[in-house]
């Protein structure tokens, strides 16, 4: 069971932790948190992430390694990446253990056209280009693919359900 910190809307406040001056207490804080409370590693969901916040956020992965290989058993790292962020998560995955994309949200309202939420191929649609696939298959993120889906209410995830049982 991992900690997460972070979640949509909290770039702001990475930003704000992860300065040279503050870096080093945020990560003293999140290591203690985690062992105070069980965790077994910290998930780190940096959203959005933002090609600016690049040197932060690998310094930020960077030390948190460095403070988590000091713990035996060694606890996990491990990020969220959008789609798109793939230039910016490459560089530090040598410091993760695992990198969950979040394939979900990729078509939307606000793409204004249909397609599939969580695509393995965008078909064109995503202005990232390549959808999901892109994302995972190339080095550091080539290897096991699992798609996860959400839904936009419970109604519609008990609609889905009932098609399988």
């Amino acid at each position: 069971v991992l900690i997460t910190v972070g979640g949509a809307g909290n770039a702001a406040g990475f930003q704000g932790a992860t300065t040279s001056t503050n870096l080093a207490r945020f990560i003293s804080n999140l290591v203690s948190f985690m062992l105070t409370h069980g965790y077994d590693g910290i998930d780190v969901d940096w959203e959005p992430l933002q090609s600016s916040d690049a040197t932060q956020f690998s310094n930020l992965i960077r030390a948190l390694r460095l403070e988590l290989d000091k713990i035996t058993p060694r606890p996990l790292l491990t990020v969220a990446m959008g789609h798109g962020d793939q230039a910016i998560v490459a560089p530090i995955a040598q410091y993760l253990d695992q990198v969950n994309v979040m394939t979900y949200d990729q078509v939307s309202t606000w793409t204004g056209v249909s397609g599939h939420h969580t695509g393995l191929y965008d078909g064109g649609v995503l202005d990232q280009g390549g959808g999901t696939h892109f994302q995972v298959s190339t080095a550091p993120f080539s290897s096991t693919l699992a798609l996860g889906f959400h839904v936009l209410s419970l109604e519609s995830a008990w609609r889905f359900m009932g098609t399988f049982g």
